[in-house]
């Protein structure tokens, strides 16, 4: 019995593959490129305390009165893209 359900389960999947449900090239979906989103958060948390310490120290000896939020996104633009071009560098060359 069991030789009979291991044919059945090889023929089957013969067809499957034949059919094309399965697939050995990636399948393109609309989810959310999470390894991007893992590899931003934590610079996004150094850029906000860094801007902090950065706008407090500013203001402190009066060099100048900029927002923390200003240096918060300068920081995070600059990161970002540097983040990102890192990101795909290591993706592109794989």
């Amino acid at each position: 019995m069991q030789v009979f359900d291991n044919n059945l389960r090889r023929a089957s999947r013969r067809a499957s593959l034949r059919r094309g449900s399965i697939s050995a090239l990636p399948q393109k979906s609309a989810e959310i490129p999470w390894d991007i989103l893992e590899r931003l958060f934590m610079p996004f948390l150094f850029c906000h305390a860094a801007a902090l310490i950065i706008s407090t120290l500013l203001h402190a000896f009066n060099i100048s009165h900029v927002s923390t939020f200003a240096v918060f996104v300068w920081f995070v633009l600059s990161t970002a893209g540097a983040v990102l071009f890192y990101h795909f560098v290591k993706v592109s060359t794989n």
